[in-house]
């Protein structure tokens, strides 16, 4: 930055002359190009002339003033809307003033559902009803906002001031989870409050429902036996203010009651079917607000609600869904309803932000059971740690302890931001992998030192290679190289789901997968033997008690065999079953990769794709645009990413290079379809195996899923793979009918990637359609 010598400025203009005089509409000017120039030429490089006060960044979103597309300030109003007064009646009769009272509830409650459901703004929808700006803009002496007008009628001053505060306080609510992060301004809603101070100073709790209360109580007193439409109509919405009130109870007392949502429900169901006609007195909704208080956006007209009660009846299912993982028993099915409940479909952005906060309190405890040190345990303990020599030499040395303690700790860092991620919207929840990859790869690679530490002290279990060999188990690095990868192929097969890959690149992101697969089931197929090593030992302790002749050594043994039956096998079995659960959804994504890798062969081999980027140039090479492609794996050491030269050879090693008129092309067409078929038939008996353990509620003792509490997601989710390998196949059908046929022109024909009804959008077929279309 240049400073401004301010004295020098000035005695350089004094000393200006009218020499070369010069005039515009009979006013003389001067020419003063050599001061500036000489001003100028003082200036260092890049630097900008800007008074210290001015901060740059809020320059970055200033608006033009005097453009009435920009300028908040030149926003008109009606006369209506100027000499609107919250303290005087609007109604002409008592039968008229409860209409207006009910009208402007009504339309405030539907605004909550606009706000938080369609992403809309506050000063668009509560914050431009001039009851609640009349409430919330307080002086700053003020200690706390009164909840009261001035009218003399209470249907006013008492049931229409308590509604505005519990609106307000509910908002003030989602304000409070926005400084939290756990959802985040623009992406997930907008809280533009305009610089209202009324928000930071409302009643507690406590004093809402009690106001809310009161009025609910003052109608029904009033009327009495004589409840109209209207005023049943506003009992209703003051209830179900009073029921969003009680929402914060789930992080502030971590509350998992769910009465008042149901009544949400039933209140909501009620209020859809009401057809009552709703008429607001004439300014008492407006874009006054955005003209006169702190406005930093281009101005938008207030939004005219629908009739969208129902969208309240959303947000309270999905946040009783999300409050029964306090119902969770084992670390297992805390991960797969965090992993399902948000899968499928965006939650309600309330519920969104809600599930970590109650999942992991602020003391740091999860679900107020297990603190996030013992939460990793439980999870390692559910994989591969059950029966592992190393737990006991851990729990016997204070010094291996506490080498393996830090490691944990951030093993327990990484979960909680993988729990963390998974409640976030569509978008950020791929993009919070690319920091959560590198946090498990740190993780594995130093559990990996300390449990080397004991392979050289010969304290460790060994499972058989394919040949013979034997390689160490490393219970703790083994799951969080599983976490890793099945992290890593979410990532690259959510890029499909979000539509971020372009058809050229499906080959080098499907291959990957299927690399990615092959490595975790090879970790998987070696945590599988260890346990079912363990088990069979087990067994046989008891065939060797039954040939021991009684005495002490056979009733301690079978003291040992009863401990071990009741302590540790019950947990093997289950990760035995859960193992087999993890090895056939990888077998699932392997073998939908592998066949996708191969009808991408196919439809390069009649030259109608190719893996490389089709606008490719000499500053754009394709090898490039796959290394930027594969960024996020660049830095992760295990499993090594396969460089550029091995994507492209084993394209080539799938293609058919033979003419494709040749009989060769076409018997080699049909070995490639009978293994694609076989690929497809893999996956499908995959997928009918964990949907029959998820609908037996994993009690065929076969395979557990651990997705009792978030069934119906889990039961879609998997159906939706079921489908893809039907659409799948159907298109494989289709594409090799044409190319027998002749019927696909390469210079009419492209491919696009697209997604089919009912099947999985991880998966979309490879469509050959004409270039026109």
């Amino acid at each position: 930055m240049a400073p401004i010598d301010n004295e020098s400025l000035h005695k350089s203009l004094d000393n200006l002359s009218l020499n070369n005089e010069s005039t515009f509409n009979n006013v003389k000017l001067v020419d003063i190009t050599t001061q500036l120039d000489h001003f100028c030429s003082k200036l260092e490089p890049k630097a900008i002339v800007k008074e210290p006060l001015f901060d740059l960044f809020q320059g970055t979103h200033s608006l033009e003033i005097n453009n009435p597309k920009l300028d908040s300030y030149l926003i008109p109003l009606t006369k209506e809307e100027i000499e609107f007064d919250c303290d005087v009646k609007h109604g002409a009769t008592p039968e008229e003033d409860l209409k207006y009272v009910a009208s402007i509830s009504d339309r405030l409650l539907r605004y909550v559902v606009s706000w938080l459901n369609e992403y809309q703004s506050l000063p668009t929808t509560l914050l431009s009803c001039r009851y609640m700006e009349r409430l919330l803009n307080i002086k700053p002496s003020q200690q706390q906002v009164y909840i009261s007008y001035e009218t003399g009628d209470p249907l006013y001053d008492k049931a229409l001031a308590s509604l505005v505060i519990g609106v307000s306080y509910f908002a003030t609510f989602i304000k409070g989870l926005l400084f939290k992060r756990v959802i985040y301004e623009e992406e997930d809603l907008n809280f533009n409050f305009m610089g209202i101070q009324g928000f930071d100073k409302l009643p507690e709790q406590e004093d809402v429902l009690h106001a809310l209360t009161e009025s609910i109580e003052y109608i029904f007193k009033l009327y009495g036996n004589n409840l109209n439409d209207y005023s049943t109509h506003l009992i209703n919405i003051l209830k179900a203010v009073r029921c969003l009130v009680k929402i914060e109870n789930v992080i502030t007392k971590y509350s998992n009651e769910t009465d008042y949502l149901d009544k949400l429900i039933q209140i909501a169901t009620y209020l859809d079917g009401n057809e009552l006609k709703f008429d607001v007195p004439m300014g008492s909704f407006s874009m006054s607000i955005q003209k006169s208080f702190s406005n930093q956006f281009p101005p938008k007209q207030v939004v005219t609600p629908g009739k969208n009660y129902l969208g309240l009846t959303t947000m309270a299912q999905d946040i009783k869904l999300i409050l029964r993982v306090a119902e969770i028993d084992t670390a297992v099915e805390a991960l797969q309803f965090a992993s399902f409940f948000n899968k499928l479909k965006q939650r309600h952005v309330l519920a969104r932000a809600l599930f970590p906060l109650f999942l992991v309190r602020e003391n740091g405890e999860v679900i107020g059971k297990f603190s996030l040190e013992d939460f990793v345990f439980s999870h390692c303990m559910e994989f591969s740690l059950m029966s592992a020599k190393i737990v006991n030499e851990i729990n016997a040395s204070d010094e291996l302890n506490n080498l393996l303690s830090p490691r944990l700790q951030e093993c327990a860092n990484v979960l909680y931001e993988f729990y963390q991620n998974t409640s976030q919207n569509t978008a950020r929840y791929r993009q919070g992998y690319n920091r959560q990859l590198l946090l498990w790869d740190s993780a594995q690679a130093q559990l990996e030192t300390v449990e080397m530490t004991l392979i050289s002290n010969k304290v460790h279990d060994v499972v058989k290679n394919n040949d013979g060999s034997e390689i160490p188990l490393m219970p703790y690095a083994s799951w969080v190289f599983t976490m890793k990868v099945i992290a890593m192929i979410e990532f690259v097969l959510k890029g499909f789901d979000l539509e971020v890959y372009k058809p050229f690149e499906t080959f080098d992101m499907y291959y990957y997968t299927y690399h990615l697969s092959h490595q975790l089931q090879a970790c998987l197929d070696k945590v599988h033997q260890f346990i079912v090593k363990k088990i069979d030992s087990i067994h046989s302790m008891n065939k060797k008690i039954k040939k021991l002749k009684a005495g002490e050594k056979k009733e301690k043994l079978k003291l040992t065999y009863t401990t071990i039956m009741e302590e540790e096998t019950p947990q093997l079995q289950t990760n035995k079953q859960y193992l087999n659960y993890l090895l056939l959804q990888c077998n699932m994504n392997k073998s939908l990769s592998l066949f996708q890798v191969l009808q991408f062969a196919i439809l390069k081999s009649v030259k109608l794709i190719d893996n490389k980027a089709p606008l490719s140039s000499k500053f754009v090479k394709p090898e490039l645009i796959h290394n930027l492609r594969f960024k996020t794996f660049s830095s992760i050491g295990v499993p090594e990413l396969p460089d550029y030269k091995s994507f492209q050879e084993t394209l080539e090693g799938f293609v058919i290079h033979e003419d494709v008129n040749s009989p060769s092309f076409v018997a080699q067409l049909e070995r490639i379809k009978t293994y694609m078929i076989v690929q497809i038939n893999e996956a499908t008996k995959c997928i009918k195996t964990i949907i029959r353990a998820i609908e037996a509620n994993d009690k065929n003792g076969e395979v557990f899923t651990g997705t009792r509490l978030i069934k119906d997601d889990a039961l879609h989710y998997y159906n939706k793979y079921l489908g893809s390998t039907l659409t799948l196949q159907a298109n494989l059908e289709k594409l090799i009918e044409r190319i027998k046929n002749k019927s696909i022109k390469n210079d009419e024909s492209t491919v696009i990637l697209e997604f089919q009804p009912d099947s999985s959008t991880y998966f979309p077929t490879l469509t050959v359609v004409d270039q026109q279309k």
